[in-house]
């Protein structure tokens, strides 16, 4: 037996033994082992630890590509954690996932990194499936006359269903807005086609929940960009997908009017440089200041994949700073981002965290539209107002003249977190 094929047959073994025991579920979880400095051997996604087969496995590179494969298989959803470690370690040879469920309310997620020398463990925090509060009605807060934003982001996987559930809200949403006459907009904020944002998956992943033909969502979206996008050079399957919806090719960042708004879409993963030290007319740092300065709306919303705060497993983004800085000088009413997978709302803050309730930007995180949900840390990120965890859904928004208010419906239709505010 080759070592290749010894690797393989062990994989399914520790599968099997991680089933059994109970620290997995479904299919849950995932294995891979390094083979030489360039190519790893992975668990196939979509099939259960317990059930797997040697022939099942994937060989894909460290860029994540896979280069053996058989029919229809393709590597684990969470493929891209794995390729992290590997890279930033080069010891590691191997990386067991486990996802345990300890309740109805509780799932623990271990992350075990075997090393040469020795084992590193790193525990993600456990999701703890917030409870309905009372008024978690279907009824939902509008203002008369606004318009409506609705979306997410962290969308787009072919091993899960609740990027079927949220595209459905929002086609429900949608119909509803469309017979009253509301303007309205479908916003994503990054990583929409997991794991590595190829045209493939963007066709089987997001094309089938979100993309679907028979939704209403395509014909207003507009999307940002994510990390994930970027697991393919230049993002290009985004730019292909999404057309002129997505922005210049290469770039990424845009505005459009929404009623009485003004809609800012930002490109984080080329952005914090840009910032930093503009070039005339050519980057987004540059774009940035000339679209806040010649903005005739009185409100403004702005939107993009990593936050500046957050609870979650990444915590905020110390080098978007710059970012809400000029947001902030500029009167943006609002933040919306992704990048973790749980919903969280801030109070209103300046770009230095200190609570502004005149003129603050008020940050609302929406990363569970379809990807696996994550917990929080603690303690939490100052200031952090309404955390939700273990519950996909989306943010719908009704911007008015002047005017906002904002609710986390998820896919059982619960409207959750009702607020608002009014523009600076």
């Amino acid at each position: 037996m080759s070592m290749v094929q010894s690797l393989r047959t062990d994989i399914v073994e520790i599968g099997r033994r991680l089933w059994a025991r109970g620290f997995v579920a479904s299919n849950d979880g995932n294995i891979s082992v390094r083979l030489g400095s360039d190519r790893l051997l992975m668990t196939p996604a979509n099939v259960s630890k317990g059930f797997m087969t040697p022939e099942m496995m994937v060989v894909t590179d460290l860029d994540g590509r896979v280069l053996e494969a058989a029919p229809g298989r393709k590597p684990s959803s969470e493929a891209l954690m794995h390729l992290v470690a590997y890279r930033q370690r080069q010891d590691i040879g191997a990386v067991v996932h486990a996802q345990r469920v300890l309740s109805a309310r509780t799932r623990w997620t271990t992350l075990l990194l075997l090393a040469l020398p020795g084992v590193a463990i790193v525990c993600f925090p456990a999701v703890h499936i917030t409870p309905p509060s009372a008024d978690a009605s279907a009824e939902e807060v509008a203002l008369s006359g606004a318009s409506a934003m609705i979306g997410a982001g962290d969308i787009g996987v072919c091993d899960g269903r609740g990027d079927d559930s949220t595209a459905a809200i929002i086609d429900s949403v949608l119909k509803a807005d469309s017979i009253a006459g509301v303007e309205h907009a479908v916003f994503t904020v990054g990583d929409n086609a997991y794991p590595n944002g190829t045209t493939l998956q963007f066709t089987r992943c997001f094309g089938t929940s979100w993309g679907d033909s028979t939704k209403r969502l395509m014909k207003w979206i507009r999307p940002a960009l994510g990390n994930h996008e970027y697991q393919t050079p230049g993002a290009n399957a985004h730019f292909t997908y999404f057309g002129d919806r997505a922005g210049e090719r290469g770039k990424g960042y845009y505005a459009y009017d929404i009623g009485e708004w003004r809609a800012i879409v930002l490109n984080t993963e080329i952005l914090p440089l840009s910032m930093l030290d503009p070039e005339e007319g050519q980057d987004q740092g540059a774009w940035l200041r000339a679209e806040l300065k010649n903005q005739p709306k009185k409100c403004t919303i702005a939107y993009f994949h990593r936050p500046l705060w957050a609870s979650g497993t990444h915590g905020g983004h110390a080098d978007m700073r710059r970012v809400y800085q000029l947001l902030h000088e500029a009167g943006v009413e609002l933040v919306l981002a992704g990048h973790e997978h749980h919903y969280e709302r801030f109070a209103p803050m300046t770009p230095a965290g200190v609570v502004d309730t005149v003129g603050g930007l008020t940050q609302i995180i929406i990363g569970t539209g379809g990807a696996d949900l994550r917990g929080l840390r603690t303690p939490l990120a100052a200031n952090s107002l309404t955390q939700i965890q273990g519950h996909h859904g989306v943010l719908k928004l009704t911007l008015g003249a002047g005017a906002w208010r904002s609710a986390f419906i998820d896919v059982s239709g619960r409207v959750w977190d009702r607020s608002g505010g009014t523009c600076h």
